[in-house]
């Protein structure tokens, strides 16, 4: 793939820019403690990766303890684990990445799961300045999606992308990671690089990467 080639870059955020992984993990691990269950590990998080993380979360509790959730018990025990996003790491290689694709007059995105709110407590409302300074200093603000902006709810991320955009998919370039992330980039028809995270990627899913250069981390790319 020749990442020279194009016009507009689309980061995910959430193990593309921001390493948030960590921080998901141990909040999830202590609700489904809060439910006495013990044994969440990186298998059951895999396991959960792009879905609406609150009904997987209650799905996998009550598969695992054999006991019927109740849905506002459950949410009480979330508000009391809210995620930390005090602090939030880049992930290694992408500031150089964004910074090397601002220099080149690319268009750049972020396309979000998260809601707005969450979303600045994770960039431009955390400690981490040198995350803050990437936000701020290469990211027009009008172009960060989240998931509950009004036209994203109507038209999803990519929907809304391609609508804002005078580009063809072909001349995107998505950062996602892998797995069930590469379905909507494959359905938005851009070309993708995913990180292969080695306890997530799944064989069973290569279809989906057709589209994608897969490499073992962003440091790869700028080598």
């Amino acid at each position: 793939m020749n990442f020279g080639a194009k016009y507009a870059a689309i980061f995910d955020y959430d193990s593309i820019i921001g390493d948030t992984e960590p921080i998901y993990m141990l909040t999830i691990s202590k609700i489904c403690q809060d439910f006495e269950f013990f044994d969440y590990d990186l298998e059951c998080y895999c396991s959960q990766i792009g879905f609406n993380l609150e009904q997987s979360n209650q799905v996998l509790i009550e598969s695992k303890t054999n006991q019927k959730v109740d849905p506002k018990h459950f949410s009480e025990v979330r508000l009391k684990h809210k995620p930390d996003f005090s602090y939030v790491g880049l992930i290694p290689g992408v500031k150089e990445i964004v910074e090397l694709y601002k220099r080149s007059d690319c268009d750049l995105y972020i396309a979000s799961n998260s809601s707005r709110d969450e979303f600045m407590q994770k960039t431009l409302n955390n400690s981490n300045k040198e995350m803050c300074n990437l936000i701020k200093n290469n990211f027009n603000l009008q172009n960060i999606v989240c998931s509950d902006d009004h036209s994203v709810i109507n038209k999803g991320k990519y929907g809304f992308i391609k609508e804002k955009i005078s580009l063809k998919p072909k001349d995107c370039l998505v950062f996602k990671d892998l797995f069930h992330g590469a379905s909507s980039t494959k359905a938005f028809g851009g070309m993708g690089i995913g990180p292969k995270n080695e306890s997530i990627y799944d064989k069973e899913y290569s279809y989906l990467y057709d589209n994608f250069d897969i490499v073992s981390s962003l440091s790869e790319i700028i080598k």
